[in-house]
């Protein structure tokens, strides 16, 4: 920056550097908003897609989380299962992804006793375990046999992104990022839609009057707490970065060139006459 004086008083004209540097952090600033709309586009994009695949018949395969798949049961038998018993003559389509039947590790779960949160027991050995992770792994290594392997079977784990399975879990950490995480408006309502359709799938009569309560006990979670796009918000906070480092190059700048410069010392002195 180059200092200049009008009348006595300086001013700031921006030299070949600044301006340069400016450009390029303009540049910056557009490639991360681009950047973050690309990201948000392909996110979508392969959840889609993984739910999607999610609906085709599945067997035991090393993606699919056992601790997950809890979670997701979990979840069910507090949102989609009560809301299905309240309502009778609603059947349940053995097409429905959520069918017990279809769910390959119900039978295993069921052989999985709980003392207490530090202490299981193996139901086909008797074997004992301090933690589900290695109650898991036991099952998995000694009693793989008993994984449901129906043609029709689906690993219910995969569902977590539209179950949230995160508010059904021990661990209060999981909880709390849950509920802080940033939510995106186009994302929720995608999952919600994918939710949805996951639902019309339990029924043999989808018009059923029965039919929009469960939809609603299981899929009204998908939402942002607050309108507005996920989106705009990171538009604007990265907005507001590019402004304050702006707002901190012009500070120092300012600060350099008082470094180099005294007001009090340089200005023009006027000749005192008695």
């Amino acid at each position: 920056i180059n200092a200049e004086y009008m009348g006595g008083f300086p001013i700031w004209l921006p030299d070949a550097g600044s301006m340069a540097l400016s450009a390029l952090m303009l540049a910056l600033c557009a490639a991360i908003a681009c950047g973050w709309h690309e990201y948000e586009t392909s996110y979508l994009s392969h959840a889609e897609r993984e739910f999607s695949d999610a609906l085709r018949p599945r067997y035991a395969t090393p993606d699919c989380s056992r601790m997950d798949s809890r979670l997701a049961r979990r979840a069910l038998e507090k949102t989609f299962w009560p809301a299905v018993t309240a309502h009778e003559g609603l059947q349940l389509s053995t097409a429905c992804p959520f069918h017990s039947s279809r769910d390959m590790f119900e039978q295993a779960e069921a052989m999985i006793v709980r003392e207490s949160r530090t202490k299981y027991y193996c139901g086909y050995c008797g074997k004992a375990f301090q933690s589900l992770p290695y109650m898991d792994a036991h099952m998995e290594r000694r009693h793989s046999s008993h994984t449901n392997r129906v043609e029709s079977a689906l690993c219910l784990g995969r569902y977590c992104d539209i179950l949230a399975c995160e508010l059904y879990s021990e661990d209060e950490t999981d909880v709390a990022t849950f509920w802080q995480r940033e939510c995106f408006a186009e994302e929720q309502d995608q999952l919600r839609a994918i939710c949805e359709d996951l639902v019309l799938h339990c029924f043999a009569d989808p018009a059923h009057a029965a039919v929009p309560a469960v939809l609603e006990a299981s899929c009204s979670h998908l939402k942002c707490a607050e309108p507005g796009s996920g989106a705009h918000l990171a538009v604007i906070a990265v907005v507001a970065v590019c402004v304050l480092i702006y707002a901190g190059m012009g500070a120092i700048s300012i600060y350099s060139l008082f470094r180099r410069w005294r007001p009090w010392a340089d200005r023009p002195r006027h000749a005192h006459t008695d």
